[in-house]
């Protein structure tokens, strides 16, 4: 929804459908669609969102763009794709 609020249900996040598997960290989440592209969402600090940015974000963000994900992992502090 593109807020910071806790919830006790599930909460979309954007506004797109095609998502195909979702990954959680400790702080972050990670997604990979149809099409094969990640996102990710969450507590960036460190970089964990892969953006090289260092921000947070409340709305999933294209990691890599134009790059194609089989899978997607989330550690505690880290993401694999």
């Amino acid at each position: 929804t593109g807020d910071k609020v806790d919830s006790l249900v599930p909460v979309q996040a954007g506004s797109d459908d095609d998502w195909v598997q979702v990954s959680v960290g400790a702080l972050s989440t990670c997604a990979r669609k149809e099409d094969g592209t990640g996102y990710c969402w969450g507590i960036g600090q460190s970089q964990q969102l892969g953006s090289f940015v260092g921000a947070d974000s409340t709305t999933p963000v294209e990691i890599l763009e134009g790059a194609l994900w089989d899978d997607v992992a989330m550690g505690s502090a880290m993401g694999c794709g």
